[in-house]
């Protein structure tokens, strides 16, 4: 799913929120190379995802109390901007109602909850940091309050 931001005035196309969040962590830490490189990468298959995920790792002067900082931040930008302009994902998005979101990633205990789906519900209390449920929900708040709804 693409994403558009406006960037001084002028869009810019970002294939996935993945490349919206590895740009956004490149130039947070003044890798403009490496922010280069992702710019390059316009794919969607997973092949040129894993590329946008391993040049994110690579970022220069990366220092992680500075990221924990602002990933939230910029993961809730790239997913307002992402349902901002695709109105069927917005759709989906506010008919999830006042429900907790949860990335049911049993590898991923920072952006999901470190569970697949089939166990999320019974090891609710051993949850990850679910920073990407955290943001689809922030977002929904936000969008909601755009479009009027309540």
């Amino acid at each position: 799913m693409s994403i558009e931001a406006d960037a001084a005035e002028e869009q810019v196309h970002f294939p996935t929120t993945e490349h919206w969040m590895m740009l956004q962590k490149a130039l947070l830490f003044s890798d403009f190379e490496i922010a280069r490189q992702i710019m390059a990468l316009t794919g969607t298959r997973k092949p040129e995802l894993k590329a946008v995920k391993a040049l994110g790792r690579k970022v220069r002067g990366f220092d992680e109390a500075t990221w924990k900082e602002n990933r939230s931040r910029i993961v809730l930008e790239g997913t307002v901007h992402k349902f901002r302009q695709n109105e069927e994902l917005l759709g989906k998005l506010l008919a999830t109602g006042e429900t907790e979101i949860a990335e049911a990633s049993p590898r991923d205990r920072i952006w999901g909850i470190g569970f697949g789906e089939k166990n999320a519900l019974k090891k609710f209390d051993k949850w990850g940091l679910n920073l990407l449920g955290k943001a689809l929900v922030e977002a929904r708040g936000i969008l909601r309050k755009e479009v009027g709804e309540t």
